[in-house]
C-alpha cells in the first residue's frame, strides 16, 4: 500500500512537468519540519501567469539542501534578468595546454547568452575573467589570444586548425563551426559545436595558425570547387 501511495504522488509531480519549469520560490519552515516547492506551470505549451504548481513535503525527517553555488563562485543568482536564466547558461570544462612546461590545467567556462552579447565567464586558478563580443567564436578567440600570452593553448573544437565559422554562422551566435578541407566546400556534415572536444584527430593551434589556414583554405576554392 505504501509502495502503491509513492507511485501515484510520484504520478501527480511528474504532472506539473518540473523538468521544463522554473522554480519561483523554495521556502523552508519550521526548521526544515515543511517545505514548499512554487513550480511554473504551463498550460497549451505556454507559460500560465496567473496559477502555478505548489508542492509540499511535510513532516520531512530529514533535509538536504544543496545548490551550484559551488560552481558558480562570483555569480549570483539575484543579478541574473529574466533573460539570462539559469537554464539558459552551459558550463564546459576544458583543458589548456601549455607545451613548454608541457602541463596542462583545466578551466571552467560558463557559456551565456544575453540580449546583446555572447558571453563567456572563465574561472581559472589564477583567477576570474570575462569576454563578450557579437558571436562565441569571438568571444572564445579573445579568450584564446590572453591564454597565448601564458603559452597556453585550449583545447576544443573551436581551437583546431582547421575549424573556423561561416559569416552565417557567426550571425547566428558561432557556437557551430565548419570542418573545412583545401579545395573542398565546406559542408553541413562537417559542423562541430565549438566548445566540444568530439572532433577526430584534434589538432589545436593559435589563433594565427587558424586565421591563416582559413586564409589558404579560401584561396584553395578559387579556379574551381568540389
Amino acid at each position: 500500500m505504501r509502495e502503491f501511495e509513492i507511485r501515484e504522488k510520484q504520478d501527480k509531480i511528474n504532472q506539473t512537468e518540473y523538468w521544463d519549469g522554473r522554480i519561483l520560490d523554495l521556502q523552508i519552515l519550521y526548521f526544515g519540519d515543511e517545505v514548499h516547492l512554487y513550480i511554473e506551470s504551463y498550460y497549451e505549451n505556454k507559460v500560465d501567469l496567473e496559477e502555478c504548481w505548489k508542492v509540499s513535503f511535510l513532516a520531512c525527517v530529514a533535509l538536504n539542501y544543496e545548490t551550484d553555488a559551488q560552481n558558480r563562485k562570483k555569480f549570483k543568482v539575484k543579478d541574473f534578468t529574466k533573460n539570462q536564466q539559469r537554464w539558459e547558461m552551459r558550463v564546459v570544462l576544458l583543458p589548456i595546454y601549455y607545451k613548454d612546461e608541457n602541463r596542462i590545467e583545466t578551466c571552467q567556462i560558463f557559456i551565456r547568452d544575453s540580449e546583446e552579447l555572447c558571453i563567456l565567464d572563465v574561472d581559472r586558478d589564477s583567477g576570474f575573467e570575462r569576454y563578450e563580443a557579437d558571436s562565441f567564436f569571438e568571444a572564445l578567440t579573445n579568450y584564446r589570444l590572453d591564454l597565448e600570452k601564458e603559452g597556453g593553448i585550449l583545447q576544443c573544437n573551436g581551437a583546431d586548425k582547421c575549424v573556423f565559422p561561416s559569416p552565417m554562422q557567426l550571425n547566428f551566435g558561432g557556437e557551430k563551426a565548419y570542418f573545412l578541407e583545401m579545395g573542398k566546400q565546406a559542408s553541413l556534415n562537417n559542423v562541430y559545436e565549438i566548445f566540444d572536444q568530439d572532433k577526430p584527430n584534434l589538432n589545436c593551434v593559435s589563433v594565427a595558425e587558424q586565421k591563416q589556414f582559413y586564409d589558404d583554405w579560401f584561396t584553395s576554392l578559387v579556379g574551381g570547387t568540389n
